[in-house]
């Protein structure tokens, strides 16, 4: 997410958490929301160097959203001061990483990782993008799709034109033809799996 008032919000919630989750201030903010929620206390968690991970940070965090100001508010330390469109800005971006959390979660849940999965899931990825960019984001969330959006299209431009990827695919009962968001790319892939065939045979 290479949007400055984004990556500024990120890095703010980052030090809140840390702040957090090294000292007593975290038993305030679950005293607080034994007495004032009436659910049970949760535990703010931090983001490690991944999508999802951040996806978990950020969730969370908004969700203690009212525990977190009243907190703040009442411990004796200088953290970042967040407003009304920061947390905006948190609530649209949890909305566009859900989707993205969820197609990992499905793909990581493949009892088998599979060369054929890959089209499918640069056709997936694209269609959530462009699905989220219909929406009335904000500015900066609506910029930080449109990376999203480019750097799959990088990462996985060509990946359709390979030969293996294309046999993986359209052999694989789930997908055949499906997978391929070209038609001529899918009949390329249909014609070589029959020269292959073709070719193997005595």
């Amino acid at each position: 997410m290479q949007i400055p008032n984004v990556l500024r919000i990120i890095e703010n919630i980052r030090t809140i958490v840390s702040h957090f989750k090294s000292n007593n201030a975290n038993e305030k903010l679950i005293t607080y929301q034994q007495n004032n929620t009436g659910r049970q206390a949760l535990k703010l968690i931090h983001d490690i160097p991944t999508r999802n991970s951040t996806y978990a940070m950020l969730e969370l965090f908004a969700l203690l959203e009212e525990s977190l100001k009243a907190t703040i508010a009442l411990i004796d330390k200088h953290l970042p001061v967040l407003s009304s469109e920061d947390w905006k800005i948190i609530r649209e971006l949890i909305q566009v990483l859900k989707p993205f959390q969820s197609l990992t979660k499905t793909m990581s849940g493949e009892k088998y990782a599979t060369a054929s999965l890959i089209n499918l899931l640069e056709i997936d990825l694209k269609n959530v993008c462009n699905i989220l960019l219909k929406k009335s984001f904000c500015k900066e969330v609506q910029q930080v799709i449109q990376c999203y959006l480019t750097s799959i299209q990088e990462r996985f431009r060509s990946l359709e034109q390979s030969t293996t990827l294309m046999v993986c695919t359209i052999i694989d009962p789930r997908f055949k033809m499906l997978a391929f968001s070209d038609k001529q790319i899918s009949e390329n892939a249909k014609e070589k799996v029959i020269t292959l065939v073709a070719s193997s045979q005595p």
